[in-house]
């Protein structure tokens, strides 16, 4: 995740961002140093598809080979489902049942009829693979139980209400 200074008006801020300028929260919460941050995957673990932002979280899914001594198995390899917080840097995980490469992430939001004739919105996000938010930063915060989300094809619902206060900090100015 790079940060991107350049949001204030006047002369853009340049960085030239290398491995050593970047925050590694692979085991510890980012601490808004640096030039953004990283953290570090499986041995042989790659990201496979389209990172997906929503509720407040990134979510993307990866690959990882796994044991090819078993020759007269099916080895699709691990396949794992991630949703970080960009601005903390801290992930939950989830391993997906099949493996294989799950797909990308859709969400939206769909209008479903009652019986009794009102309509009701449901959330809806296919491919998240995980419903756990991130750890939040505040240790005492509530922790979610949402129940688990185990397949990439599932409908996961992040378990997340978005803080009202946030605003933008970008803009268009001709």
């Amino acid at each position: 995740m790079i940060l991107d200074r350049g949001t204030s008006l006047g002369t853009p801020v340049t960085s030239n961002v290398t491995p050593a300028t970047l925050f590694d929260a692979s085991t510890v919460q980012y601490d808004n140093t640096l030039d953004g941050f990283y953290f570090n995957l499986a041995t042989g673990e790659k990201a496979v598809n389209a990172p997906l932002a929503v509720s407040g979280s990134i979510f993307f899914g990866t690959n990882r080979p796994i044991d090819r001594s078993q020759s007269c198995t099916a080895n699709l390899g691990e396949a794992k489902a991630y949703a970080v917080d960009p601005f903390l840097g801290t992930k939950s995980s989830n391993v997906l049942r099949g493996g294989g490469l799950p797909p990308s992430a859709v969400t939206g939001l769909v209008t479903i009829e009652n019986a009794d004739g009102t309509n009701t919105t449901e959330k809806f996000c296919i491919g998240c693979g995980t419903n756990q938010p991130p750890p939040p930063a505040d240790k005492d915060a509530p922790k979610t139980t949402a129940a688990s989300c185990n397949s990439a094809l599932e409908n996961c619902k992040p378990d997340v209400t978005i803080k009202k206060n946030l605003r933008r900090s970008y803009w268009y100015q001709k």
